[in-house]
């Protein structure tokens, strides 16, 4: 198991603004202030946004040198056009991804007021490129009807899509290298020695790791999810995410053996990610417990098995591929609101084939699976089984005598 170096916790005042007092009958802590949060916070995040050059004597952010940086090399070396990158509105230029880094981190505490057989859980979300935690929020909501405690959380996601993502490592000397490297950039601040060209080094102090351990120092709740190094007590944790963040959400997941529910992805082209994907199938987990991998995706989106009206390039029927090479198998359980929710083992691996709540919008399928503006209401019950399904496992090893282990 990857050790973490230990981390320095970020504490912001803040409040639980939009609060409905509910009596905590869970025997964990789960609030200083001893009532649930029933409605979501909003968390200012700490991450550099700005496209514009720093003041004198500073060194640019990470944002800041994009457009004439990685963008650049990208276009130097015909992975994509050069217009993406021409400010203001270049599709993957920092003046249109920027609003996104600067949103809110959002968090929730569990809705349910009855008490968890055993530990309590945090579920840590990563929105896909582009996006933000208040476009997932019934997703998020979701996840704390289900029992758990929630992070939706803001980051630096790389300002271009997966698809163009794996054309750039795809390219490389070692394919597999350049994208295990950015993903270990992106989840832990890593700087890979292999790697002259990372086209997104993500600063230790803006990685994932560090940012979700800033929200557990600023939320009155935090401290039950914080480890004796100071960094997040990842086994207590399920990682989540879409589209690219289910990408990122997956690594962490591989290498941490982490619970995962993950939403549309991982979309890592097959020479880009075969290696760490099948790791996750073919190693025994170095802990005492299993880990539980779970994940949704839809029939019709550019990496299932019947794409309608793709948006992206995606290598032929990717999702079933990577979810087999971790593991998951090759025969998801087909969902949509006519047919009864799926229940375990089948909750492993579910393909939807529900219509979106947004036919005209691009992407609408892979959009759906997650989204608020595309999933329609019957996905809200699905993804309360899906997070739920950590809680189901916990009470059985609880009354196996287990104390809640797995």
């Amino acid at each position: 198991m990857r050790a973490l170096p230990q981390r320095t916790l970020v504490f912001v005042a803040a409040a639980c603004g939009l609060c409905s007092p509910q009596p905590v009958l869970s025997s964990d802590v789960l609030s200083t202030s001893g009532v649930l949060c029933t409605q979501p916070v909003e968390w200012p995040n700490t991450i550099p946004h700005l496209c514009t050059d720093p003041e004198q004597g500073q060194l640019p952010s990470l944002p800041a040198s994009w457009d004439a940086g990685g963008c650049q090399w990208g276009v130097d070396e015909g992975v994509w056009d050069a217009s993406s990158c021409d400010a203001p509105d270049g599709s993957a230029c920092c003046e249109v991804r920027n609003a996104s880094w600067a949103e809110p981190h959002l968090t929730y505490e569990p809705t349910t007021q009855a008490p968890r057989p055993g530990p309590a859980r945090l579920m840590v979300f990563l929105p896909g490129t582009g996006g933000a935690p208040n476009e997932y929020s019934r997703l998020l909501r979701a996840a704390s009807d289900a029992g758990l405690f929630v992070i939706g959380l803001s980051y630096l996601t790389q300002p271009i899509p997966v698809s163009s993502n794996n054309a750039w490592c795809s390219r490389a000397t070692v394919p597999a290298d350049c994208n295990e490297g950015l993903h270990a950039a992106m989840l832990f601040g890593e700087q890979q020695p292999k790697q002259p060209k990372l086209l997104w080094p993500v600063a230790a102090r803006d990685s994932v790791s560090a940012l979700v351990a800033n929200v557990l120092g600023s939320v009155p709740w935090g401290a039950q999810f914080v480890a004796a190094d100071g960094g997040v007590d990842w086994p207590r944790t399920v990682i989540s995410g879409h589209s690219q963040g289910a990408g990122h959400a997956a690594y962490l997941s591989y290498e941490l053996e982490v619970d995962a529910v993950l939403f549309s992805g991982p979309q890592d082209c097959h020479e880009c990610a075969v290696r760490w994907l099948k790791a996750m199938a073919d190693e025994a987990p170095t802990t005492s417990r299993a880990v539980t991998r779970l994940a949704l995706f839809h029939k019709h989106e550019e990496c299932g098995p019947d794409p309608i009206d793709p948006a992206s390039y995606c290598e032929p029927n990717l999702m079933i591929s990577n979810l087999e090479l971790m593991g998951l198998g090759s025969a998801p359980a087909v969902w949509n609101s006519t047919l009864p929710l799926p229940t375990s083992p089948d909750l492993r691996e579910v393909m939807s084939d529900e219509p979106p709540s947004c036919p005209d919008a691009t992407r609408s399928y892979h959009k759906s699976v997650a989204m608020d503006a595309c999933a329609p209401e019957s996905y809200d019950a699905l993804w309360r089984a899906l997070f739920g399904a950590f809680e189901t496992e916990q009470a059985e090893a609880a009354g196996a005598g287990h104390g809640g282990e797995r």
